[in-house]
């Protein structure tokens, strides 16, 4: 009858065992479950602040949606479909005589395409009084057509007060 009770006390001790190992098992494995789950939430939660950031930023733009429309237009008319070299140059003979300065050369560049736009560099060299040609450099970057001015180098002056000006421009075409 010992060995019976000690027996049955040796199987309940081995089954509690096995019992605790198996609840540390369940244990592990929830554990890790839950930082699983933990770190999903967090990831979540990052992106829900960068989508709010996101929605934010639209809403600001909501609120100059007339502006941005109205300066589209404004480019749009600016941005001719094709180079049109030849209404450039005249664009630029016409804003040079208004302002008093020659137009002595044009060279145009290699072309680029960055996305849907083109962009035509161009060489521009004048002649004339500094004052005229720093209003014709203001009239040609907010005329008819989109020109960005990329640099200018202007060499001394004449007797007569003239200066000699080198334009890098970029113009633009679709």
């Amino acid at each position: 009858m010992k060995d019976r009770k000690n027996t049955t006390g040796n199987t309940l001790l081995l089954l509690s065992g096995i019992v605790a190992i198996l609840l540390m098992v369940f244990n592990f494995v929830k554990i890790k479950s839950i930082n699983e789950t933990t770190e999903r939430i967090r990831s979540e939660e990052a992106m829900l602040s960068e989508r709010k950031a996101y929605l934010d930023e639209l809403k600001k733009l909501t609120h100059i949606r007339p502006e941005l429309e109205k300066a589209h237009v404004i480019l749009s008319e600016q941005i001719p479909k094709s180079p049109e070299e030849d209404r450039l140059i005249e664009y630029i003979d016409q804003l040079a005589r208004e302002k008093g300065t020659d137009f002595v050369h044009i060279r145009f560049e290699k072309r680029t395409t960055n996305g849907n736009m083109n962009e035509m560099p161009i060489q521009l060299m004048f002649k004339g009084k500094y004052a005229s040609l720093v209003d014709f450099i203001k009239r040609v970057s907010n005329g008819d057509r989109l020109i960005r001015i990329d640099g200018i180098q202007i060499d001394g002056e004449g007797s007569d007060g003239t200066v000699n000006a080198s334009v890098t421009a970029k113009a633009f075409f679709k």
